[in-house]
């Protein structure tokens, strides 16, 4: 099993997902928001409808150029979820609440 692999099967991390789903249906969040800072230090994000959150903290996410995000923000140990309906929309997404779990 890769490092990666054990991380996303970790019980307190799939706690953490579960913990994350609620906050989410307490917020009414219907999209989520993916971003975050790519090698080349481009600023790239999708968002996702909030119902697949689960599949998307457990598998990543899949960029328009090829590229896999796995685990999206989660591994470097924080979660952000925000409710801007569309993915590139910058302005929609500085302007929408934003929940951060750490």
């Amino acid at each position: 099993m890769t490092a990666l692999e054990t991380y996303v099967s970790d019980k307190e991390r799939n706690e953490n997902v579960k913990k994350v789903r609620k906050k989410i249906d307490e917020l009414g969040i219907e999209y989520i928001y993916y971003q975050f800072i790519s090698v080349t230090g481009r600023i790239v994000g999708k968002g996702y409808p909030a119902d697949h959150w689960e599949t998307v903290a457990q598998k990543g996410f899949q960029l328009v150029y090829g590229a896999r995000a796995a685990t999206i923000a989660m591994a470097a140990g924080t979660t952000a979820v925000t409710t801007a309906a569309a993915a590139g929309d910058s302005a929609a997404a500085a302007a929408s609440p934003s929940l951060v779990l750490r």
